[in-house]
């Protein structure tokens, strides 16, 4: 899962550049440290709004930054629970899970409509990681609000780890 998840956000990252590249060339933007990697800053929006294929590829940059984000998000949470035996939690915004502190999540989620540095309304994941003779055959989670009911959801997500890696194994 966790290759998978790596191998799709190289794709993603090349479809982005490519994407940029042509808004870079088209002059619509320019890259804020004057090559790949910094911040892309879009200008020109009147002749943005006159050349809608442009706008377009706007569009799918923002929809690829998102994807972006969200998969480096749930990476490095596989990442974290592979390194892990046992049950790992993740609370809130400093985990990288939850939405930026200060924000209502709530709201974000409805103008969204996905993820964007975090997963927007949830602050707590509960993950294990399971191997069966040392070899790691995945992660399972929950994942849901900070006041989760902690004492329910651990042995849940430890037991179904558990069976699940018998099952693989």
């Amino acid at each position: 899962l966790r290759r998978a998840v790596a191998e799709e956000l190289a794709d993603n990252r090349a479809a982005l550049d490519s994407l940029a590249a042509g808004i870079v060339q088209s002059g619509l933007a320019t890259w804020s440290d004057g090559e790949r990697g910094g911040a892309l800053i879009v200008r020109g929006q009147s002749r943005l709004l006159a050349d809608l294929t442009q706008a377009d590829r706007i569009g799918a940059i923002q929809a690829l930054f998102d994807r972006l984000e969200t998969q480096e998000t749930m990476l490095q949470l596989l990442e974290l629970a592979d390194a892990s035996d046992g049950v790992r939690i993740f609370i809130g915004a400093e985990s990288g899970v939850g939405a930026p502190a200060g924000e209502r999540v709530a709201d974000r989620a409805a103008e969204e409509g996905g993820f964007r540095g975090g997963i927007p309304g949830m602050a707590t994941v509960v993950a294990a990681a399971r191997n069966d003779s040392g070899r790691i055959v995945g992660a399972i989670g929950v994942i849901g609000p900070t006041r989760i009911n902690y004492g329910r959801v651990i042995p849940v997500v430890d037991y179904t780890a558990r069976v699940v890696g018998r099952l693989l194994g």
